[in-house]
């Protein structure tokens, strides 16, 4: 009969603990009452700039001391993790309705990415994280509209570079168009 024994990771120890070890099926158990410390810095050691740094594997967790913000390596960069408590919506009007115009500016770009999350978004993902109201009248993404990057085409076509909302139909006389956006903050 064989005994199988912890392989121990802290083994000299003043106090004497073996709290911190590699269990029978290889996973890495912190057996202690007390805390975890990450690993820590700023964004520019997020990623290393000569060849004796370590390669960025998803899965990796640090925390930021720059933006004082936990983050994952995931799908090839680095993101903040999210908590529980609400972020900001924000609420602005962009326009209304003259019973022609089916274009509008949305004001911002929700395209921008951050350095930080590295993500890539199209048209049809960032609609989806929009609620816009013609009035007080929902409207549903990629069916009464979609998001465009300079459009080219529209009743007051040339529009001035940006991101707009363009509504399959034009939008009835006098009927304000709202946004509420910031809920993938």
């Amino acid at each position: 009969m064989k005994y199988l024994r912890r392989t121990h990771l802290n083994s000299k120890t003043v106090t004497g603990r073996n709290s911190v070890f590699v269990d029978i099926s290889g996973e890495v158990v912190v057996d202690s009452p007390y805390s975890l410390l990450l690993p820590r810095g700023d964004n520019e050691h997020q990623s290393p700039d000569d060849s004796t740094a370590p390669t960025y594997v998803n899965g990796m967790i640090r925390y930021n001391t720059e933006t004082n913000q936990f983050e994952g390596y995931q799908a090839g960069a680095w993101r903040s993790f999210r908590f529980k408590e609400p972020g900001k919506i924000d609420l602005q009007i962009i326009g209304t309705g003259n019973a022609v115009e089916t274009t509008f500016d949305l004001g911002f770009n929700p395209f921008v990415v951050t350095a930080q999350s590295g993500m890539l978004f199209n048209a049809n993902q960032i609609a989806k994280n929009l609620i816009i109201l013609v009035e007080n009248v929902f409207q549903v993404a990629t069916i009464n509209y979609e998001i465009v990057q300079n459009p080219s085409s529209g009743p007051s076509a040339p529009y001035t570079p940006g991101v707009y909302v363009v509504f399959g139909t034009p939008v009835p006389m006098s009927k304000p168009i709202y946004v509420l956006n910031g809920f993938d903050q």
